[in-house]
């Protein structure tokens, strides 16, 4: 399977939602339609987005209950269940972007289960991580302009971003620095997370 610019985008609006970037959703959302995708398969790539999305919250309000006491009800699975391949790619740009582990690991043995080709595997970790390194770019903005915070702390320096590009790097689908993520895009029609899609 050679990954489309129509499945780029796909699993760019997936990763978008995943990551809560408004600008890169607002981007894909246009973008995905202009490369033919239709209502549906746009649809069902938000859909995967936001599943993961709450199993990454389901994860740390596991984790809030185990360390702190909280009691609330959390699902422990998310309804990512028998995707197809592509939707597949989806979750596993989603999980990055969203920084679940358990979902990231998840979908790539079921990736692997699919046989699906490593370079679409790849391709769709690059995209995961190059929206959520703008997502985080954006906050670190927004933060800056209200003067509270700088721009590079040391006290959190993208902790979560390194132990899900860890777990991408173990199961053996992805280099350290995917080149499509390195840098934002830098005019106003252009893809504001720099993921290539």
């Amino acid at each position: 399977m050679s990954i489309t610019q129509k499945e780029k985008e796909l699993i760019a609006v997936g990763a978008s939602i995943a990551a809560g970037c408004l600008p890169c959703t607002d981007y894909h959302a246009r973008a995905v339609r202009q490369a033919g995708a239709t209502e549906d398969e746009a649809r069902q790539a938000a859909a995967i987005g936001l599943a993961i999305k709450r199993e990454s919250l389901a994860v740390m309000g596991s984790r809030a209950a185990e360390h702190f006491g909280l009691h609330e009800e959390w699902p422990t699975s998310s309804s990512t269940e028998g995707l197809s391949s592509l939707e597949t790619l989806i979750a596993i740009a989603s999980a990055i972007a969203a920084q679940c582990v358990p979902a990231l690991e998840r979908h790539v043995v079921a990736a692997r289960q699919q046989g699906l080709d490593d370079a679409d595997v790849k391709r769709a970790v690059g995209i995961g991580r190059a929206i959520r390194k703008q997502a985080a770019r954006n906050v670190d903005e927004a933060a800056n302009v209200v003067g509270k915070a700088s721009l590079a702390s040391p006290c959190c320096e993208e902790p979560a971003a390194r132990k899900v590009d860890e777990a991408a790097n173990v199961v053996g689908k992805a280099s350290p620095a995917s080149p499509c993520c390195e840098e934002p895009a830098t005019t106003p029609q252009a893809d504001p997370c720099g993921c290539q899609a």
